[in-house]
């Protein structure tokens, strides 16, 4: 991300995550007050310094983009879908993606994988992609 000392708590906090998916950091037995902190000031930074979805993904796109230029031959899978949390409390920031029957807003957000791989094993059926 540029600077060490948030790329440090980053890695820290993400480590503290982890080992506890779904609870609160300060839950986390391993966690002091001062990691907790830390990570709080880390995801209150304000979007113009380097805590971004994009500073903290760059690293492995670049070497996902240096290990792809190693091989002969890559293959970059693609998906998307678009997950509805209308009904989860909590939930903000969500947009639009869609109406239903009723035309009651479906919100969530889109989200869009790629899996790039080297090795073809195989391929599914050709009548139906989705079995195999």
């Amino acid at each position: 991300m540029g600077d060490k000392r948030l790329t440090a708590r980053l890695v820290h906090s993400a480590a503290l995550l982890a080992e506890y998916p779904g609870r609160a950091i300060s839950a986390n037995a391993r966690s002091d007050a001062a990691a907790a902190d830390g990570y709080y000031r880390l995801i209150e930074q304000p979007e113009q310094t380097a805590v971004t979805t994009e500073s903290i993904l760059a690293p492995h796109r670049w070497r996902s983009i240096q290990r792809m230029r190693g091989q002969r031959t890559v293959l970059c899978i693609q998906d998307g879908n678009d997950p509805n949390f209308a009904t989860r409390p909590g939930s903000g920031g969500l947009a639009v993606i869609g109406r239903n029957q009723t035309q009651s807003n479906s919100l969530g957000l889109h989200l869009q994988q790629t899996l790039a791989v080297n090795k073809l094993i195989g391929s599914s059926r050709t009548d139906s992609p989705c079995k195999l």
